[in-house]
């Protein structure tokens, strides 16, 4: 067998889904193609840090969680390469929980260390904090998404939502008494979330027992999209489609109207997933054990691998993956060397 036939054999195993209903709008920009929308031919390093996730962008900069012995931050580095810098550091023994970039301002949850946590406000330009709330329950799994007016927080038991402005005397309630949100996502209508379900004490969840729940931000009845699913770790959003991954490491797709929930891809190794507006990217290991970030979309609904991504060895690890523009943003781990490195798909 050649050794093309290898690969597109492997890629059928990875991909549980290769007929499967499409995840994302790949409409390009008038006047280009698809090909010249995903024309990515080269890897380059742009840091060695210490951290990783969340790791997110902006037009100039990615930020991402930096730790160390003495001090835990966020930090950033330019998208064309230069030296890390520390944007926003907690106090001692508190942590930097899931964060968002919304124009010019990050949302970031700040987890205390008496398991109490703390919704900031960051300009960009500044890297001076305003607490939005402070004293409440969130946990180190608490997801953030906004709109253009709210900051939407899944934490465990309660899904709620603050002003971005910061006048709210108190949360927002969207859903109560949750069994472990993990995930959240808006569009201009709804508001999407994913539970675990009740649980199980020695493995954190049960599969099977997930729930991708809707909401409108109007208000109104709560109802679920799917059921069925095996610990949703991960939800984000793109073209009319929800996106997550489960704890097994697939990830699973709907459309935001309902339907049939289908699978995406298997063997999946990073966190998370993201779109550019034209292609679903993320992290996934072969059947023969390399590593690759793989591109799907309308136009190749297999899930194909970038070449210049491959990596090998259980020690390899991609933890997050990140659009930015043109680019894709992915975080390396090397376990036996015991570095961490920011990486660019350009």
């Amino acid at each position: 067998m050649s050794r093309i036939a290898t690969v597109l054999g492997a890629l059928v195993l990875v991909s549980a889904a290769a007929c499967a209903a499409p995840t994302e709008d790949t409409t390009a920009p008038e006047g280009t193609s698809q090909d010249e929308v995903h024309a990515f031919s080269s890897v380059t390093e742009l840091a060695t840090i210490q951290g990783g996730a969340p790791l997110r962008t902006t037009a100039t900069h990615a930020y991402f969680r930096s730790a160390s012995r003495a001090t835990t931050a966020i930090a950033r580095v330019a998208l064309g390469g230069g030296p890390v810098e520390t944007f926003y550091t907690v106090d001692q023994g508190d942590d930097v929980g899931d964060f968002v970039i919304d124009g010019a301002e990050m949302f970031v949850v700040v987890l205390h260390a008496n398991g109490m946590g703390a919704l900031a406000k960051i300009p960009l330009a500044t890297g001076q904090a305003t607490t939005l709330v402070a004293g409440t329950g969130l946990s180190n799994m608490a997801a953030l998404t906004t709109d253009a007016t709210h900051v939407y927080v899944a934490s465990r038991s309660d899904v709620v939502r603050l002003s971005k402005a910061g006048v709210a005397l108190a949360p927002e309630s969207i859903a109560e008494k949750q069994e472990d949100a993990f995930g959240i996502a808006v569009d201009g209508s709804n508001v999407y979330w994913a539970t675990h379900g009740k649980g199980n004490p020695a493995i954190g969840c049960t599969p099977g027992e997930g729930i991708i729940h809707v909401r409108p931000k109007s208000g109104g009845p709560e109802r679920a999209l799917v059921t069925g699913e095996d610990c949703p770790v991960w939800l984000g959003i793109s073209g009319g489609t929800l996106t997550w991954r489960t704890f097994l490491g697939q990830l699973r797709s709907v459309s935001t109207a309902g339907g049939w929930a289908w699978t995406t891809a298997a063997g999946v190794m990073s966190y998370d997933a993201t779109s550019d507006g034209a292609a679903l990217y993320y992290a996934a290991t072969t059947p023969f054990g390399n590593s690759y970030i793989f591109r799907s979309s309308k136009l190749v609904p297999v899930p194909m691998p970038i070449a210049s991504t491959r990596i090998s060895g259980r020690d390899q690890i991609i933890e997050t993956v990140q659009a930015a523009g043109r680019d894709v943003l992915y975080v390396q781990r090397d376990r036996e060397a015991n570095t961490t490195r920011l990486m660019r798909l350009r």
